[in-house]
């Protein structure tokens, strides 16, 4: 009787430990421009430092499970600052995100109105090139004894 309480706390502690373990959260939520609010297509949702994410569907949202009870998400879309927060994913919890836009700074470009002369002189390119032309029949196998081919028709 004492051996079958025994075993019968040790199950019930086994099954305590074990459910919070395999418990599966919910991350979802939906990821929107901050200043005119569309949703934001085919934006990466990943979990840090993890293999765990998904992307937007054309829409903006995205859903998928972890068994992490708490982690760091990282939603990052070309165009936009990067979203990093740590969160605790709940059964129906939905988070909305609005991401900035990023401005890039471009360098300056000079248009020049005619393309430069290309010139012969003095390239070493076109020199060599003029020298394999000039020797290209000595490496040629049709010029060695040592070689021979049939021609089929």
């Amino acid at each position: 009787m004492r051996l079958m309480k025994k075993g019968t706390l040790t199950l019930f502690l086994l099954l305590a430990i074990s459910i919070p373990l395999c418990a599966q959260y919910v991350v979802q939520g939906v990821v929107t421009d901050s200043l005119t609010k569309e949703p934001l297509p085919y934006a990466s949702v990943r979990l840090k430092d993890t293999t765990e994410g998904t992307t937007t569907g054309s829409d903006g949202r995205f859903y998928f499970k972890t068994h992490r009870s708490e982690a760091v998400l990282v939603i990052s879309v070309i165009g936009y600052n990067d979203y990093v927060r740590t969160i605790r994913p709940a059964r129906n919890a939905s988070y909305k995100v609005a991401l900035a836009p990023t401005e890039y700074a471009l360098g300056e470009v000079v248009v020049k109105p005619k393309r430069e002369h290309y010139r012969k002189k003095d390239n070493p390119a076109v020199e060599f090139v003029r020298r394999m032309i000039e020797s290209r029949d000595n490496y040629s196998p049709y010029e060695k004894d040592f070689w021979q081919r049939e021609r089929y028709e």
